[in-house]
């Protein structure tokens, strides 16, 4: 389990919107967006976000369906440098966060993870995470990409909490993805959030049965060492 921030140099400012059908794409080091081939709730069903055009609607967690402004493609792991360790992708077994098969997202995104003991230690299931804290939890782990690929990163009015169609929830911001990992914004909407670091102590101290009043999670008493 890791327990520092590593990031991409990239960020959402360096990407740029290209015209729907355009041959034209970003190359740069994965860091934010969807694979093609990842399916996200719409009113039309399931679609692949790579179908999906400017004026589409997406469901999110805070905010029902919403629209989007921008597709941004960016061509990813066409080269040694960005298929390094530190930019594959994750993949997430079935049911891990509520997905109903198995997903591969970004390393550097953030999930909602839905977990009684939260619920138990601050009064809501729901938690956003860092995924890369989550490596070795319940079998998350990176997989090595063989190919380029291209990424598909949706912009709408603000930022979202996007909803797949395997059953995940992924913040679909770099940025704020990254204030979140490390430690510099606790909630996004509606829901609370935790670093990459105080995510790794949490896990950890579940497996050791944290304490006696929240079994591990951060409740913010002044003899739980979850939350020192």
């Amino acid at each position: 389990m890791l327990k520092e921030i590593r990031v991409a140099r990239t960020t959402v400012s360096d990407l740029r919107p290209v015209p729907s059908g355009s041959a034209k794409r970003v190359e740069t080091e994965p860091a934010d967006g969807f694979l093609g081939g990842t399916k996200l709730h719409t009113p039309y069903g399931h679609v692949d976000v790579a179908d999906l055009k400017p004026g589409a609607q997406v469901e999110t967690f805070d905010n029902g369906m919403k629209e989007v402004r921008k597709v941004v493609q960016q061509r990813v792991w066409s080269n040694r440098r960005t298929r390094s360790l530190e930019h594959w992708p994750f993949l997430i077994p079935q049911d891990v966060l509520g997905n109903t098969a198995p997903i591969r997202l970004l390393q550097h995104q953030v999930v909602l993870l839905e977990c009684d003991l939260v619920e138990k230690g601050i009064g809501d299931p729901f938690m956003l995470v860092p995924l890369r804290a989550l490596e070795g939890f319940q079998g998350i782990s990176p997989v090595q990409p063989v190919e380029e690929q291209i990424l598909y990163h949706l912009v709408f009015e603000r930022p979202e909490m996007v909803a797949i169609a395997q059953g995940a929830y992924v913040l679909n911001d770099y940025a704020q993805s990254l204030e979140i990992a490390q430690g510099s914004r606790t909630r996004f909407g509606n829901c609370k959030a935790m670093s990459l670091d105080k995510t790794s102590r949490f896990l950890d101290f579940l497996e050791q049965g944290g304490c006696d009043h929240c079994e591990g999670v951060a409740c913010g008493r002044h003899d739980c060492k979850s939350s020192q």
